[in-house]
């Protein structure tokens, strides 16, 4: 019955992991799957994108740039026209991508996630474990690769390959749960629907006195909307391909049906 926070910190281990309000069980990637698994509401909160890795564009000019999200434009805390270009390029039309290259990046780099997923790269549960990998190499990369790609479903952790280290876990760098988390990130950082609803709903939390209405926001996207749409639904149609994008009602109420 000790708190897994108390415990963490005796140990010298960092307690922020393994505590949250929605972190219901224990081990690594708990909070994620009870966080997906506990109803879309959940997935509203920023915080819970907080460690999702940010959606990185190239400039015509080959300069990288990091996309800010259009509820940032939404919300008139960055002009439009710096989504879709670098900030130093600000209004020159040969630096601002176009709605293919847009969509093109962005396909490329939910892939780029889906690919390291598929890579199979492991690290140890143990942080202290984690740091001697890394130190000798051992990321995940060669060695620990190679340990495991088993079918959904089953035991999503290992023992470590080397014999001396029997007791130490190894689990997914990238997790099915973490996959899925990131895809949904940038398709919320490209929806100008969502954006502007998410837009209004905190200008008003900041301001309930606010007058502005939802066509009012979403008009301040209307030169890119079209672009970061077509984007997004990129993105929405590798999402839609987990299946934690889906609930299986023949396997949820067959239970129910043979149990009567």
């Amino acid at each position: 019955g000790t708190d897994p926070g108390r415990l963490a910190e005796c140990l010298g281990l960092d307690a922020s992991r393994f505590k949250g309000p929605t972190q219901l069980g224990s081990g690594a990637g708990a909070s994620e799957e009870d966080m997906l698994l506990g109803g879309g509401g959940l997935l509203e909160d920023d915080e819970c994108f907080k460690d999702c890795a940010p959606l990185l564009l190239t400039s015509p000019g080959g300069t990288t740039f990091e996309f800010q999200g259009a509820v940032q434009a939404a919300k008139n805390v960055i002009d439009v026209s710096q989504l879709l270009c670098p900030p130093e390029a600000v209004g020159d039309p040969e630096h601002t991508l176009s709605r293919a290259t847009l969509v093109n990046q962005v396909t490329l780099r939910a892939r780029e996630f889906i690919a390291r997923y598929y890579d199979g790269a492991l690290v140890a549960d143990d942080e202290l474990e984690r740091a001697t990998d890394a130190s000798n190499n051992h990321t995940g990369a060669n060695s620990l690769r190679d340990v495991v790609l088993r079918p959904s479903g089953e035991l999503d952790r290992l023992s470590h390959p080397d014999p001396s280290k029997k007791d130490v876990l190894l689990s997914r760098l990238l997790s099915e749960r973490r996959l899925y988390l990131q895809l949904v990130h940038f398709h919320r950082l490209l929806n100008p629907e969502l954006a502007a609803k998410r837009a209004l709903a905190q200008l008003k939390a900041v301001d309930p006195k606010c007058k502005l209405v939802e066509a009012d926001v979403h008009s301040r996207l209307a030169s890119v909307e079209h672009a970061l749409a077509a984007a997004a639904k990129a993105v929405d149609e590798l999402r839609r391909k987990s299946c934690y994008h889906w609930v299986s009602l023949t396997d949820l109420f067959g239970v129910v049906a043979r149990a009567r």
